[in-house]
């Protein structure tokens, strides 16, 4: 690359404290991408640095103030002669085809284009994952800077220069939450105690009243994620990521006919959302409603092939049916568009944490890729005899 319009210079950059677990694997899968890579170390105690060190361009300190964007804005100030910043998290990679994918939508971007979005998948130590649209990669503009505390984005900036963003078929890798169930839990508080000192500045930010609910369930404070779900659909009952959000707390609870509606109405307002047709379809399974819930994995994935668990859901479908050759084929296509679906932690799959699997975009019940690859094809091949049982009546 040599800084071309051709051929643009893109910088890599990372903030980091205490990840020495992860750093090394998130700047290796950057340099398929990246010129340069510069590394933020916001205040860490273990090998951080030096891993830092030994795989990036430039490393810096800076103390954590409490504020992401004030991190991640310093590291932006030392991006230089860039036209293009990649920006991930440590616990974040690049597949290598998911490069080339990246690589060819930046190629095809034309000027108005300030800002590209990917599918991030978020992998649990299970193997289950949820997703969500991220922007990663940007211009190298000293008016595109990170905004808020926490939830830091430069969408807002991005706007305000007059840029669109554009969506990439690229994947994104997350693997954040394989750390231990203690991690995850201490990290959740502290982003929870961050957005809330967010919202008390911003009281009527219907998004982040509604994303804080989100969060709680995981702690299994559902009583308090009802609550804020609906004080944020009273905030603003026409936004499609409110109702998400609403759909996503009520079938934590149980309350799956609920939460149908509340994707029903996600969809209506958000008409080219395929992750709500996977989230309505994941719903008409859980009632037993098989057929209804193929077709609108089906159509999901029309809608977005990005979303390669629609495949996978639908090799579900077809296990629950009883129908092992096509649940294999279904399974094994989805691996092929996206290997790090085969992603788990044999070590943190043993770990007790009921609530973790309230996140996953799957039918109830999923057990991480590998786990459904081998229980069908032992079912196919006669070595596993599944016990039968009657459909479930519908809720």
């Amino acid at each position: 690359m040599n800084g071309s319009p051709i051929d643009p210079k893109i910088v890599g950059c990372v903030i980091v404290k205490d990840e020495q677990r992860f750093l090394a694997d998130c700047l290796t899968s950057m340099r398929q991408f990246c010129d340069e890579i510069v590394v933020v170390d916001t205040g860490s105690r273990d090998r951080t640095p030096d891993i830092a060190r030994a795989h990036a361009d430039r490393v810096s300190s800076y103390p954590f103030s409490g504020n992401f964007s004030d991190a991640r804005n310093h590291a932006l100030d030392l991006v230089d002669g860039a036209d293009w910043v990649l920006f991930l998290d440590a616990d974040e990679r690049i597949h290598p085809r998911q490069a080339e994918a990246l690589r060819s939508t930046l190629g095809a971007a034309d000027a108005g284009v300030g800002g590209i979005s990917m599918l991030r998948y978020n992998f649990f130590p299970s193997g289950g994952f949820y997703s969500g649209n991220v922007l990663k990669l940007f211009r190298a503009d000293p008016r595109i800077r990170y905004e808020r505390r926490v939830n830091e984005s430069v969408k807002g900036s991005l706007a305000r220069a007059g840029y669109k963003v554009a969506d990439s078929p690229a994947l994104l890798t997350h693997i954040g939450h394989m750390r231990s169930r203690v991690e995850r839990d201490r990290k959740a508080e502290l982003y929870m105690r961050l957005m809330r000192e967010q919202l008390a500045a911003a009281p009527d930010d219907a998004i982040l009243t509604g994303y804080i609910g989100l969060n709680l369930r995981i702690l299994g404070r559902f009583s308090e994620a009802l609550d804020l779900s609906a004080q944020a659909l009273a905030i603003d009952d026409g936004n499609a990521t409110v109702w998400a959000f609403r759909g996503h707390v009520l079938r934590s609870t149980g309350e799956t006919s609920e939460a149908r509606q509340a994707y029903a109405r996600a969809l209506e307002l958000r008409p080219s959302d395929g992750g709500m047709q996977n989230m309505i379809g994941c719903c008409e399974a859980s009632a037993g409603r098989l057929d209804e819930a193929d077709e609108l994995f089906a159509a999901a994935f029309r809608t977005d092939p990005r979303l390669v668990h629609t495949v996978l859901n639908r090799g579900l479908v077809a296990q629950a049916r009883g129908d092992f050759p096509t649940a294999e084929a279904r399974l094994l296509e989805a691996a092929g568009l996206f290997p790090p679906l085969l992603t788990e932690d044999p070590v943190g799959r043993m770990e007790t944490d009921p609530l973790h699997t309230l996140y996953f975009e799957t039918m109830t019940g999923y057990a991480g890729l590998a786990h459904h690859l081998a229980y069908v094809r032992g079912c196919r091949e006669g070595w596993l005899s599944p016990i039968r049982v009657s459909a479930r009546a519908e809720d």
